[in-house]
């Protein structure tokens, strides 16, 4: 009996000493993780090119309204306009209605999208939600405005010098 227990402990002692297939079982275990590791990684780098690619349309949108109107509404139309240009609807990533608000002079822009994953879909995550926020503040600086008026006798016919008298004083309200 104590010869069976001895075969057997060297048995035991050789298979635990035994690394032929600990390289394959190693593998094996560690697959899923690396895999699932370099997946994750690559959804979760279209998500932050999403969130880089939405910040930038925008920063444009924003600022390119801004420059181009004052009135709110037409602020917001603009953002709109300049955004479904800079962002079209064939880029990665599904994109909601921009947010504009208009709060004196500055103009608040936020944008949210959202990318649909690949590899942690496996896992349960389905959507990344990204989102991208402007802040422009409008400043009206010192303006030059230089206005040339025909003062010919050809102003004289038809009440010409009374419409650019009228259009120049419209003109000066307008700027002030």
């Amino acid at each position: 009996m104590a010869t069976l227990k001895y075969k057997i402990m060297q048995k035991m002692k050789k298979y635990v000493r035994d690394t032929a297939a600990a390289i394959a079982i190693a593998f094996a275990v560690m697959a899923p993780v690396i895999i699932g590791s370099a997946g994750m990684a690559l959804d979760y780098a279209q998500a932050y090119l999403v969130q880089q690619r939405l910040a930038q349309a925008i920063d444009a949108a924003a600022l390119a309204a801004t420059a181009s109107a004052t009135d709110p509404d037409e602020i917001e139309r603009k953002v709109q306009q300049f955004f479904d240009v800079n962002y079209p609807d064939d880029k990665l990533g599904a994109v909601f209605t921009p947010e504009v608000l208009v709060e004196g002079n500055l103009v608040t822009v936020t944008g949210y999208a959202t990318y649909y994953t690949f590899f942690l879909h496996v896992i349960g995550i389905e959507v990344v939600n990204v989102s991208a926020e402007t802040v422009v503040q409008r400043e009206v600086k010192g303006l030059e405005v230089v206005l040339v008026l025909d003062n010919t006798g050809s102003m004289a016919t038809n009440d010409n010098i009374s419409k650019l008298r009228t259009a120049a004083c419209e003109f000066v309200e307008i700027l002030y």
